[in-house]
């Protein structure tokens, strides 16, 4: 079977050995034309979530951690990126290199 098949709201909110997702951001599924990732912003975080043509920032305003998955089209990060901390998805920005999960 092809595909990602998940729940994807118990996955966005655990990760896949089932500790609480805290990871920055966490590429979980990659195809030619997209790429799901789920994400985590810490309160005062933000992250640029960007549709074509668009600039705007996602800014975490509230005490607790925000979760959230996000659907990248085309894909923008290697396969299997995980970047636990914020400092980490700042500094590791590896371009999508073609590689697809299946």
């Amino acid at each position: 079977m092809h595909g990602y098949i998940q729940n994807l709201h118990q996955v966005t909110l655990l990760n896949t050995d089932f500790r609480m997702n805290t990871d920055c951001r966490r590429v979980v599924s990659t195809r030619q034309y997209s790429q799901l990732l789920l994400i985590s912003l810490k309160p005062c975080e933000e992250t640029g979530l960007v549709p074509a043509g668009v600039n705007h920032h996602l800014i975490n305003t509230c005490k607790l951690d925000l979760k959230l998955h996000s659907l990248y089209s085309p894909p923008s990060h290697q396969e299997g990126t995980v970047c636990p901390l914020r400092v980490y998805a700042d500094v590791s920005k590896l371009p999508f290199d073609g590689v697809t999960t299946e």
